[in-house]
């Protein structure tokens, strides 16, 4: 048996439970008084942007937000009036224009009152007098209260749905009541409102529509109980077999939750008995989990299958689920009719083993029975260790046994007294034994009791098994710094290089835990690491990398300020190696000793690894030798691997080699050095125009990764500049312009060898594309000032794919991508000023520059654009003029100033006015307001006039506070379009 935990049930199949928003009490959701929950109003003044827009709110007669409103609640009259159903004294409070403040403010709280209270007459007078038929308490439309009245449901959703109530409200996904972004008539199935559940189908409500978790309204009826609801969906065509995102029918969820009518029903209705779940969960499965006896009982009688075998957790039959939940009804009725008990889980364990490691005492005594016969004791004291869930537990156990067994036993004295635990075990039978043991060495081990562990050992004790908590028995003994408990482990067997989990999670070898405590100085750390090596069986590279090896940790401590941790650790990796395969011992990526002891740069170990018969070109996972490793470090360590016999001219599985490793590390005498290694009269050892198979050069490499200095020093000893890479079709004036390496631009430029400095790479971008993409865009001042010597250069080239010349990049560019940007320029004014740009050149959308500026809140660019007379008028293929696409105020109001037309219309008629109130462009919608933008025009697409857009935001202040989404929606698509500009020199 596994002494490992199996991943219980629940954890598999949790989302087989109820949704805790469903109560089934008819309640109202706000309480019995809705006078408690009406605030009073508020005389703050709210934030405008300007007088024109409160002139708008007057003019157009919005609804007031409740913080707009001077007047104070009085509760007297109107709200006492409707409260007592006299019905005239409502309707002339309601029309008495003194209080028309006070009662479009209470309104909508006396319509959820009259909801709930089922005053129809008063409901229909409040919607007539301009309640909000789409109001909602605690984040539930009106209509899901209605929902809730019973028979009088369709009667008031009617009322609501004529005033202008939304059918297919939901109560959006994170309401005050939890609820999921559902439906009313996910609502009703839930509540069990079978009226409102009838006529809401009735009205066209999508039957079988799942909410956001993906339960359909069968599902929710039936998890909940509503058999009159089910079989009314049912009826009206909801499908039997609907499944939840989970793959669990209404049959599961109802079986789950013991809904045993509703099971019976179904099952009835020809709802398949052994239909699985994604987890290969049947109804039987699920049901048994959760010890729902009459329903496991029922679907045994309909024909399910007994020994059905789940996915995850793997192979788990419905008997094991039982076990493990400890539902012994349930197990004894699966048993009764011939449930195995002789499964094995895919960790190796039986029910039975499950059953005594959850400690369910009495379901491993029906399973005793079950499989041992009757006969089979059940009330042994090794049951109750095995089932014990505490080493406190089990020692206590255990001490008064080895009291009471000399009574039993008059020879257990002096060195015999061990003999009460073959007793023990023997008295529990086989059965018990595996795990009763188990939980007596983990006792043992806690107490650090050495004569028990090894009598136990003795036994057939496994001292290298895996703990429930992930520990093994030597990972225990480490911790207590035990050396005799160590050595009795070792001497049994334990594997030294078995992983189990720390504190933190990590998985860990025994020898790796013990060096961590001997770095921290824990008592006799030293020691029960040699212990541990003295073994022979430990794996002192474990680990991700070369790094993180024990050996590493060891190797760390070399440069110690402590010179008896000094002396220490080079006793320690003395006997190490001493331990060890060095060439074959490697870590997960697959570096060996030899790269440990270069990347800590000490040469001592080199020389003493290489006496051992360590491989010194070596190669871990990504072909790296130690040699290009120090590549990455410095010359002198270069220096010393080159004479020792290391093949210089090895190259990594990217193929890059010494010189491109150092290039990318900005290593210049490492370089000068490899260079230094040709020899006049010979071939080269290393070619400074080498490339890998992709075509990057160490000048290219140097480039990519930054290191101007490293890319000069390369020119200056004859790197070739005009190479390209295969991969992406670029040359260094490529790279280079997009690094924004000016010293490096300046030094190729003049180079007439390299070619037109237009030249597109394979995604149709040239060197001054990419300059304007760049994090820290410097280089394009530099490149336009040398374009003048590039007779036919064209810098308004388009790129074929996107259809973006470089100023239309420019203009994308996200403003705030590098505080370089304001000490050196942006990459767009500098084009603007540039006297060969075109200034009216249209991307793949049709927007010309001046669109860009004003949709992309570019201000000095789009001033400069005017003040070089662009049209202001120009569509781009949707008819959108650059006021339409217009975000920022002040470029609005310079658009408005130069003749822009306020009133343009689309190809659906949108104008700028529509665009502002769609994207809540607040402040540009005051600009637009004042310079006469209408609020009646309408679109042809949706026919929505500016107004009619605007309410259905709801309030003013809704409107305004909406700002805040839109804003950080497009500091998102600016973050995206940033990424996508940096990506391109990745």
């Amino acid at each position: 048996m596994s002494a490992k935990t199996t991943p219980g049930p629940r954890q598999a199949a949790s989302v087989f439970r109820a949704d805790d928003d469903y109560s089934d009490d008819d309640g109202f959701t706000v309480g019995s008084d809705l006078d408690d929950f009406i605030p009073e109003s508020s005389h703050e003044t709210p934030t405008l942007v300007s007088t024109v827009v409160e002139g708008t709110k007057q003019e157009e007669g919005m609804n007031l937000a409740r913080d707009d409103r001077d007047l104070r609640l009085n509760y007297d009259n109107p709200h006492h009036a409707r409260k007592c159903r006299d019905l005239d004294s409502a309707k002339e409070e309601l029309d008495d224009s003194v209080n028309v403040d006070l009662i479009a403010y209470e309104k909508d709280w006396a319509l959820a009152d009259s909801i709930r209270k089922r005053h129809i007459d008063n409901i229909a007078l409040l919607l007539e007098r301009g309640a909000d038929a789409n109001f909602q308490i605690t984040g539930l439309p009106l209509i899901f209260h209605a929902v809730k009245q019973k028979e009088h449901a369709p009667q008031i959703i009617q009322l609501l749905l004529d005033h202008g109530a939304d059918l297919e409200a939901t109560s959006g996904p994170t309401d005050a009541t939890g609820n999921d972004d559902i439906n009313a008539l996910h609502w009703a199935a839930g509540k069990g409102m079978i009226h409102a559940a009838d006529f809401l189908i009735s009205k066209g409500v999508d039957i079988s529509k799942p909410c956001s978790s993906g339960k359909t309204p069968l599902i929710l009826a039936a998890e909940r109980g509503h058999l009159e609801v089910v079989k009314l969906l049912l009826a009206k065509g909801a499908g039997l077999h609907e499944r939840y995102a989970n793959g669990g029918s209404a049959l599961m969820w109802a079986a789950s939750q013991g809904q045993l009518e509703v099971v019976d029903y179904l099952l009835n209705q020809g709802s398949r008995v052994d239909d699985c779940s994604e987890d290969g969960l049947t109804c039987l499965s699920i049901a048994s989990m959760s010890g729902h006896l009459a329903i496991v009982e029922l679907l045994i009688k309909k024909g399910a299958n007994i020994n059905a075998r789940s996915i995850s957790p793997e192979d788990w039959t419905p008997a094991v689920f039982a076990a493990d939940e400890g539902h012994t009804e349930v197990l004894q009725a699966l048993l009764s009719h011939g449930a195995d008990t002789n499964v094995l889980t895919s960790d190796g364990d039986t029910i039975l083993e499950l059953a005594m490691e959850k400690g369910h005492l009495t379901t491993a005594k029906v399973l005793l029975e079950a499989v041992g016969g009757p006969g089979y004791p059940k009330d042994s004291v090794a049951l109750q260790i095995a089932t014990a869930q505490s080493e406190t537990t089990v020692k206590s156990i255990m001490n008064t046994v080895s009291i009471m067994y000399r009574y039993v036993d008059s020879r257990s004295t002096g060195s015999e007294w061990q003999g009460w635990i073959p007793w023990v075990l023997d008295q529990g039978g086989k059965l018990v034994r595996s795990q009763a043991m188990i939980n007596m060495l983990r006792a043992a081990l806690a107490y650090e009791d050495t004569e028990i562990t090894a009598q136990l050992l003795k036994l057939g004790a496994d001292p290298s098994m895996v703990f429930s908590t992930g520990y093994t028995p030597l990972t225990i003994a480490n911790s207590k710094h035990n050396l005799k408990l160590i050595e009795t482990l070792l001497e049994a067997g334990a594997d030294p290089a078995k992983l189990s989990k720390d504190a933190t999670g990590c998985e860990l070898t025994p020898l790796h835990q013990a060096i961590i405590g001997w770095e921290y100085g824990q008592k006799k750390g030293t020691s029960v690491v040699k212990m541990l090596l003295a073994s022979g069986r430990c794996r002192i590279m474990d680990g991700q990398n070369a790094q993180s090896s024990a050996f590493a940790r060891v190797v760390r401590k070399f440069d110690s300020c402590d010179d008896e941790i000094v002396l220490e650790a080079a006793d320690i990796a003395r006997q190490m190696l001493d331990f060890t395969n060095v060439n074959e011992d490697r870590s997960e990526d697959g570096s060996t000793l030899m790269h440990v002891a270069v990347y800590y740069k000490q040469k001592g170990l080199i020389d003493q690894l290489r006496r051992v018969g360590a491989n010194v070109n070596a190669k871990d996972n990504d072909g790296h030798t130690p040699f290009l490793i120090a590549c990455k470090s410095n010359v002198e360590l270069v220096n010393f691997l080159a004479t020792r016999c290391v093949d210089v001219s090895d190259t990594n599985n990217r193929g890059y080699g010494a010189l491109q490793i150092a290039a990318a590390h900005g290593k210049i005498e490492v370089i000068e050095f490899l260079l230094g290694l040709n020899v006049d009269d010979e071939e080269p050892l290393m070619d400074i125009n080498s490339c890998d198979p992709a075509g990057y050069t160490p000048f290219i490499v140097a480039i990519l990764a930054g290191n101007e200095d490293a890319a000069l020093y390369l020119l200056e000893r004859g790197a070739y500049p005009s190479s390209f890479t295969h991969d992406n079709g670029r040359c260094a004036l490529h790279y280079a312009a997009g690094k924004s390496m000016l010293r490096v631009l300046e030094k190729i430029l003049p180079r007439r060898s390299m070619g037109g400095i237009d030249r597109q790479d394979n995604k149709g971008y040239t060197p001054l594309a990419l300059a304007c993409m760049a994090p820290s865009p410097t280089s394009v001042s530099l490149l336009l000032s040398l374009f003048s010597y590039q007779p036919g250069v064209d810098i308004n080239i388009v790129n074929p794919i996107t259809g973006d010349s470089a100023l239309h990049i420019a203009l994308k560019r996200p403003l705030h991508m590098s505080p370089m940007d304001a000490r050196y320029g942006h990459p767009a004014l500098d084009l603007l000023h540039y006297i060969y740009t075109d200034i009216t050149v249209r991307d793949a959308n049709g927007r010309t520059p001046l669109h860009l500026a004003a949709e992309f809140h570019n201000f000095s660019a789009a001033k400069l654009l005017l003040s070089r007379g662009v049209s202001l008028h120009c569509e781009d293929k949707k008819g959108r003029t650059p006021l339409c696409l217009c975000s920022n105020p002040e470029i609005a109001q310079a658009l408005i100033t130069h003749g822009a037309d306020v009133n343009h219309g689309d190809e659906d008629g949108w104008t700028p006015l529509h665009y502002a109130v769609s994207r809540c462009w607040v402040k540009t919608f005051a600009v637009l307001r004042q310079a006469g933008a209408s609020m009646e025009t309408r679109t042809r697409d949706d026919g929505l006039s500016v107004k009619e857009r605007l309410d259905k935001f709801g309030t003013w202040d809704d409107w305004v506070n909406a700002e805040i989404d839109y804003v950080c929606d497009d500091a998102q698509r600016e973050k995206t379009r940033e990424a996508e500009m940096e990506a391109e020199f990745e």
